[in-house]
């Protein structure tokens, strides 16, 4: 399959691939030296994964935004804002009582955007999200400003025994603010339209925006650097087990991105619904998260207690490493035992749904089935009987009295449906429902003359038709009783027909489904549609609606199940034969034929995840 990327998906991905670094080296860092700035800044990647991850793969897979709510969409990237004013806030230099005007500059640029993004909606997301940023802004600004006037000798720096030359330049204010003030640039630009993404800034703010963090970092180190906080030496021993940590991270979160991604792909293949798709999505970002948090954790505790025991480091080594390897292996055998379970149960699941439809499929042309026998009975009783009434020379009188009173009798005590019995004989037309035809009404010409001679003696069911004055759709079930064999072709033939209205046959169609799901149709083998849950597609030809492919399809499968997309939604029909003249369907789209099925999948796969985090 061949996959083209647009600029938004390079974008996308350019985002992830940066987070997922920044990430990555934050977690070096705080594995060398567990502070508390590399926590902060760990956890604002961690915030930005959350919405980045699941963003990302599910455009790059559906080639769509994911429907979700405003609160899920920027919830990790809002919760991110607050851990970096909090990161800003740690690292802070600036005597409590320092005060400059031109720190309060983000307030005078940032309201006025405010008021202007409010008309586009989201009034709580942007009070929040401008909130945030112009505090962390101003901190920011006041940072700097500080290191100006403590390098130009107008104030004392606030750490004791401290020269205005060893005053570290605030490397970590500086890179925020950018990042934040490219924020700014990224939101205005998608306030406008722009004709070309080439000339729009909000691509290359987009870069800049997802470059600009990976250095966060490296500015805290500098800031620890500065503060004389070093990580101390370590044995060959600490280094191995620094090393396999790393390691194990590395795999954790990339083996969750490609999992995850795979796992989307594999739904989508498996016509699972957009909603299921975000939710898997989401919940597989939040548990490689919760994964980081646990080790983090792990990490804060063991070097606390690395502080306090030194002494028991080498025997503590050992453990931890067998801990880290117990844990990889169990990670391995739970993903096989986890893909392997999921493909069982999915197959079976799929099996069982197709195995239900093609039950229920088979027990609804059943019903046709019986009903059009009856019918069929009723007519081969009418027709041996003027049969034998024309070998007793009975006049056409007779032959026309004996068809009122059937046409009355079957109405009366059998089936209202049962419009009437007529019948043409000796080239003489007899409507049994009293009807009289115009003059120049031809029988050697309608349909159901043809079919009937065409049948050869054998009863027929003659293709529907739309009767004009009631709008019912009729069935004509017809019966050539011609005993002359020696009669040319050309030779008028004696025929009986039943016409039945289709009346049983649309309430019994109306009320099929699959358990809740779905809707019935009946149509003929030339794609007329007999019965439909929708009365407007009653008479019409399926073919005008969804194209001579599903016809094809219809009479290929005869038997059985075929995939189709109905209305722009792939959807499962389910199809079984009726009188080997019409066929009986039921069309389900597929989200909510596999409904229950992609549900009790996603809790398996969140249930596994959440089982391997605890353990």
């Amino acid at each position: 399959m061949t996959i083209i990327m647009t600029i938004k998906d390079f974008e996308n991905i350019f985002s992830l691939v940066c987070t997922v670094i920044g990430l990555l080296y934050c977690l070096f860092k705080y594995i060398e030296l567990p502070k508390r700035g590399y926590l902060y800044l760990v956890i604002f990647f961690l915030s930005h994964f959350l919405s980045d991850y699941y963003w990302t793969v599910y455009t790059l897979i559906m080639k769509d935004n994911p429907e979700v709510s405003e609160f899920t969409a920027y919830l990790g990237w809002n919760i991110a804002y607050v851990i970096l004013f909090l990161a800003v806030f740690h690292f802070r230099r600036a005597e409590k009582k320092y005060f400059h005007p031109l720190m309060l500059w983000p307030l005078a640029t940032n309201i006025p955007l405010f008021i202007y993004y409010i008309q586009f909606g989201g009034i709580i997301n942007n009070l929040w999200q401008v909130g945030f940023t112009t505090l962390t802004m101003v901190f920011c600004m006041r940072e700097l400003l500080y290191y100006h006037a403590v390098k130009a000798g107008k104030i004392a720096p606030s750490q004791g025994g401290v020269s205005k030359t060893d005053v570290a330049f605030p490397r970590l204010p500086l890179l925020v603010l950018l990042f934040l003030i490219v924020q700014y640039g990224m939101w205005t630009a998608s306030c406008f339209e722009w004709s070309s993404e080439l000339l729009n800034p909000y691509f290359y703010c987009t870069i800049l925006y997802s470059l600009i963090p990976i250095f966060f970092v490296r500015a805290a180190g500098k800031e620890y650097a500065a503060q004389g906080e070093l990580a101390a030496p370590k044995k060959e021993g600490e280094l191995r087990l620094q090393a396999l940590i790393q390691a194990l991270a590395s795999f954790v979160i990339l083996g969750g991105c490609i999992g995850g991604y795979l796992i989307a792909s594999w739904m989508r293949d498996g016509l699972s619904s957009a909603s299921e798709i975000v939710l898997a999505l989401f919940l597989i970002s939040a548990v490689l998260i919760l994964l980081v948090i646990i080790m983090l954790y792990g990490i804060t505790v063991r070097y606390q207690n690395v502080k306090k025991k030194q002494r028991e480091l080498d025997s503590g080594k050992v453990s931890r490493l067998n801990f880290f390897f117990t844990v990889f292996v169990t990670l391995v055998l739970m993903t096989f035992a986890l893909v392997y379970n999921t493909k069982l149960l999915y197959d079976a699941s799929v099996t069982s749904v197709h195995e239900d439809g093609k039950d229920k499929v088979k027990s609804f042309a059943t019903d046709l089935e019986n009903y059009l026998t009856v019918a069929q009975t009723t007519l081969r009783v009418a027709a041996d009987s003027v049969d034998l009434m024309v070998k007793n020379e009975a006049s056409l009188d007779e032959i026309y009295q004996y068809l009122l009173d059937q046409t009355t009798m079957q109405f009366e005590q059998f089936d209202e449906n049962f419009t009437g019995i007529y019948a043409f004989v000796d080239g003489k037309y007899m409507d049994g429902s009293g009807w009289i035809p115009p003059e120049d009404y031809e029988p050697m010409t309608r349909d159901w003359y043809g079919a009937a001679v065409d049948a050869a003696g054998e009863v027929v069911i003659v293709s529907p038709y739309v009767d004009a004055q009631t709008g019912y759709v009729v069935i004509t079930i017809a019966k050539c009783i011609s005993a002359d064999e020696e009669l040319s072709p050309s030779a008028p033939q004696n025929i009986v027909c039943l016409d039945v209205i289709v009346n049983h046959v649309k309430e019994v169609t109306q009320g099929i489904d699959i358990a809740g799901k779905g809707y019935g149709l009946v149509v003929n083998e030339d794609g007329f549609i007999v019965a439909h849950r929708d009365d407007s597609f009653n008479g019409e030809n399926i073919t005008d609606y969804y194209g001579s492919a599903i016809l094809e399809k219809i009479l290929e499968t005869q038997n059985g199940n075929f995939n189709y997309v109905m209305d722009d939604e792939k959807s499962t029909l389910f199809v079984c034969p009726i009188m080997d003249q019409w066929y009986a369907l039921i069309v389900v789209n597929d989200s909510e034929l596999f409904e229950d099925m992609y549900s009790q999948l996603a809790v398996n796969i969140a249930i596994s995840l959440i089982t391997f985090s605890l353990i």
